[in-house]
């Protein structure tokens, strides 16, 4: 018969590994999904930590993106990407991730170009 305490043992190993599975998805998100858009920047929205909104509209659609540094692909330039948007103005942008609105996470502005 097993012991409780080894089933315990890999309950607790095997929850450990869900969880850092996890941490490893959603930082990375990113990476995956990749588009390139033009964007007219709509508003600016100052967070915390290096987080940032902008609401801006693409091919008639108005969505909320957020401007981030990215770990997983060793970008750590949020506040200069975040500075450099105008308000009323257009950019071509390089965006990843996607939008989970049950984890308030939104597609990441990564790359301007022409910047």
């Amino acid at each position: 018969m097993v012991d409780l305490e080894v089933i315990l043992a890999i309950s607790v190993a095997l929850c450990f590994g869900v969880i850092i599975s996890l941490g490893v998805i959603i930082g990375s998100a990113p990476v995956f999904n990749q588009q390139d858009l033009t964007i007219l920047v709509k508003e600016k929205i100052p967070m915390h930590d290096d987080k940032y909104l902008v609401i801006a509209e693409h091919d008639g659609i108005e969505e909320v993106f957020e401007v981030t540094d990215v770990t997983a692909m060793l970008i750590f330039d949020a506040s200069d990407r975040y500075a450099y948007l105008k308000e009323g103005q257009t950019y071509n942008v390089r965006v990843g991730g996607w939008r989970s609105q049950f984890l308030s996470m939104y597609r990441d502005i990564y790359k301007i170009y022409g910047r």
